[in-house]
């Protein structure tokens, strides 16, 4: 348990699977429409958190027993960079009415801390442009051009 600046009690996990946090997990990214409650069942979720590589962990913030936000960390082996590791942060998320106490910043710096324990010599977060001067005071610089390419599972 931690202390943070408004003396609220938290705690950041490593997601382990119960019906409860699948509950929890599923509101909170239902907030932003990127889960779909109908496909995401308790038993799609299961297996998909069994099936992910042990370079996949899911952190959450949890603030008296309930999940304020998580975000993924993904740990990339290279060849370059003299085969070093390139860390990712993915799928963060923090309730609405939570945002103004900075637990994206919390989660933030514990995944460069967890980053730097796994000896990583970059960490990505792929972002909108308008988060971009709230990732420079977190020591991210803009580089590159990020692209994507939807790929149709329709077709």
């Amino acid at each position: 348990m931690i202390n943070d600046t408004l003396n609220n009690i938290y705690d950041i996990k490593t997601l382990t699977i119960t019906l409860d946090y699948y509950n929890q997990l599923i509101d909170l990214y239902s907030l932003n429409n990127i889960i779909d409650k109908d496909i995401v069942t308790f038993k799609v979720f299961t297996d998909t958190i069994k099936s992910l590589p042990k370079n996949h962990t899911i952190y959450l913030y949890i603030k008296n027993n309930i999940i304020i936000g998580c975000c993924a960390l993904i740990i990339e082996q290279k060849i370059i960079y003299n085969c070093g590791k390139v860390a990712h942060i993915q799928d963060l998320i923090v309730k609405v009415s939570e945002r103004e106490n900075n637990i994206q910043s919390i989660l933030i710096k514990y995944i460069v801390k967890k980053a730097k324990e796994k000896h990583c010599n970059r960490l990505d977060i792929l972002s909108p442009t308008y988060l971009e001067k709230y990732y420079n005071k977190h020591d991210f610089i803009k580089e590159g051009l990020y692209m994507c390419n939807y790929i149709s599972l329709s077709d």
